[in-house]
């Protein structure tokens, strides 16, 4: 799938060199961290992918998203746990 999107794109895919995704919260998290994609397509059912040279700065953007996730779920999991705690007592 993600050949089929590259070369429509206009790239030769290489996971080695090129990084593919359809997340448009991880699009705009790359995008504000100053990550620009090199080009964009949308496939047949209408997703769009971004495609991203991969560089070390995308690796620490992804890695800082990675985090970012993390991090949100944990503070999320403890509102719920607390508010479960709040019903229950």
């Amino acid at each position: 799938m993600k050949k089929e999107i590259a070369e429509k794109i206009g790239l030769s895919y290489n996971e080695e060199l090129f990084f593919l995704t359809p997340d448009r919260k991880l699009e705009e998290y790359l995008y504000v961290n100053g990550i620009y994609a090199i080009g964009m397509i949308k496939d047949e059912t209408n997703w769009t992918y971004w495609a991203y040279n991969r560089t070390e700065e995308l690796q620490q953007a992804l890695d800082g998203y990675r985090k970012y996730l993390s991090d949100r779920r944990k503070i999320l999991d403890s509102y719920k746990k607390g508010k479960k705690e709040m019903t229950s007592a």
